[in-house]
């Protein structure tokens, strides 16, 4: 993933634009993976992370990236709750 594509911003002699920072996430859920599979699509321009507080500000996860999080485990738990509701165990879940 990419995260220029979740809203990760930076600043640079230029002004604002997105950062490019390629982030791997190791996953067995198919829901997770694809809501963290944004590839940078080039149609913007990139900042470099340089310095203490660009680093600092990219080391926390950006607000698009936090949400695309959360819509997976959703939809994990909803086909937990319904795997139980059938009573089948699952060896992935």
């Amino acid at each position: 993933m990419h995260q220029c594509m979740y809203g990760l911003r930076t600043k640079d002699a230029q002004g604002e634009a997105s950062a490019y920072k390629p982030t791997t996430t190791v996953t067995n859920h198919e829901a997770l993976a694809e809501s963290l599979s944004r590839r940078c699509t080039g149609g913007h321009r990139h900042a470099h992370l340089v310095g203490k507080t660009a680093c600092t500000k990219a080391a926390q996860y950006p607000k698009d990236m936090c949400e695309a999080f959360l819509k997976a485990v959703a939809v994990i738990k909803k086909s937990v709750e319904e795997t139980h509701l059938m009573g089948v165990e699952r060896e992935d879940m």
